[in-house]
């Protein structure tokens, strides 16, 4: 595997070089850490960057100069032929202050693999967001084949989006009729999503993971980042059905909410195009 590290000295460049290390990469596997610098900027970063205990997987670094640091990440990314970039969640400077750094969200939106957020270095519960999208099913399928993940327990989080109708002013024998309706649906879409979590929780068993279920009802980026705080997870994994113009694949609306408001590390993997 390539996996390219982004790092710029902040403490979650350190999270995210933390968490590359504790992973158990495949031998010949080859880790890069960046320091992306401006014309005058700090290049000191680099020099904390400790070899691996591991003789057979290879971790270095690298100083690129160019601006923004976002686009050359990217850049970066393809010319390793990157399987994975690795960024923390906040950058240095202003930045700092939001939730999700310009530099994670910027790689998070353009990157052409995969993409882990860290917010830890632990990664041994992991909640997986399964809708049925082919999103989902290359998150799925970065769970079944990576040997990083090999025996992990993973949570299947499925969730029911369903609209409540508005109801004021209704008669009450309509308001009735309209609820009795709304539960049937609900019910409908939560049957058809747990055959969605029961089969990607099979999926995941045969290849070797220990995977259960769970359905729930709502916003999905609400409830999966709430089923995530109440498993204590380490890492969400979820796809991406975003797209942009003249066919970029940017982020959806539910990844970048996870993105921002989970309380642990978030692995996003790209819909095919």
């Amino acid at each position: 595997m390539r996996i390219l590290i982004a790092f710029d000295g902040s403490p979650g460049a350190a999270t995210a070089l933390e968490l590359a290390r504790a992973l158990p990469w495949p031998a010949g596997s080859v880790l890069r850490a960046v320091q992306v610098a401006g014309p005058a900027g700090d290049t000191s970063f680099l020099g904390s960057v400790a070899p691996l205990d591991r003789t057979d997987v290879t971790l270095d670094a690298r100083l690129v100069r160019g601006a923004p640091a976002g686009d050359v990440l990217v850049a970066q990314a393809r010319d390793l032929g990157a399987d994975l970039v690795i960024t923390g969640h906040r950058g240095h400077g202003p930045v700092a202050t939001v939730l999700l750094g310009s530099v994670a969200r910027d790689v998070a939106e353009h990157a052409p693999c995969p993409v882990l957020v860290a917010r830890s270095s632990r990664c041994e519960r992991i909640l997986l967001a399964e809708d049925g999208s082919d999103g989902a099913y290359q998150a799925r399928r970065l769970l079944a084949r990576w040997p990083i993940f090999s025996g992990r327990r993973v949570q299947v989080v499925s969730v029911a989006q369903t609209r409540r109708p508005l109801l004021s002013g209704v008669a009450a024998g309509v308001r009735e009729a309209a609820r009795d309706a709304r539960d049937e649906t609900e019910m409908e879409a939560r049957v058809s999503y747990d055959r969605l979590a029961s089969e990607a929780a099979r999926e995941l068993r045969v290849a070797g993971l220990h995977a259960t279920t769970e359905v729930r009802s709502g916003d999905p980026a609400e409830q999966v980042v709430e089923a995530a705080r109440g498993a204590e997870a380490d890492l969400v994994v979820l796809g991406t059905r975003g797209r942009g113009g003249l066919g970029r694949v940017l982020l959806g609306s539910v990844a970048r909410a996870v993105l921002l408001s989970a309380p642990c590390s978030v692995l996003v993997a790209r819909a095919t195009a």
